[in-house]
């Protein structure tokens, strides 16, 4: 576990060093598209089926606790906002991490959004350089707002609420 802690570290740092020279690759304002597959379901996620509908991407990782913090966060959104068409996707950086240990993970944290593996590429692609980072992407896949750190419900909600269709902003209430 503290060799994993210390590749974490390590990539953390290594993506921090290269910000500079990665962060001109990519349009600020633009998720660059990626597929990686779902760790759950093993099937391919390309980003780019689901332009026309606003995704919340949030890249983190097991062992960062921040990342951990913003679980049940994600998990009110999902279960607020799906059936208003928003697509919740959690990328996970831990690189070479054992598949019992995620599967474990999902299992303990309930977690049910899409979980995709990254090789830090996307992540770099997308100038994501902290873990944990969120970006709302808006219909027409442009990046409407990066989130660095935890950030609360309320604050998320409010900006999901602005890029979401008209008509699809109501948050829906299970009776």
């Amino acid at each position: 576990m503290a060799r994993s802690r210390l590749v974490f570290f390590l990539c953390s740092l290594a993506c921090l060093v290269l910000c500079g020279a990665v962060g001109a690759s990519a349009q600020a304002d633009e998720l660059v598209d990626f597929t990686l597959n779902d760790f759950t379901t093993r099937q391919q996620i390309s980003t780019s089926s689901f332009r026309g509908r606003v995704m919340l991407i949030i890249f983190g990782s097991i062992y960062c606790k921040p990342c951990v913090e913003m679980l049940p966060v994600v998990r009110r959104l999902r279960d607020t906002y799906e059936q208003a068409g928003l697509v919740v996707v959690g990328i996970d950086i831990d690189v070479g991490c054992d598949d019992q240990k995620i599967t474990q993970f999902i299992k303990d944290h309930q977690i049910r959004h899409l979980y995709l593996i990254d090789t830090i590429k996307v992540a770099r692609q997308n100038r994501v350089f902290t873990l944990p980072t969120t970006l709302i992407v808006n219909p027409q896949g442009g990046i409407e707002k990066r989130l660095l750190g935890v950030h609360d419900f309320e604050k998320i909600e409010g900006i999901i609420k602005k890029v979401l269709p008209e008509g699809c902003s109501k948050p829906y209430l299970p009776r």
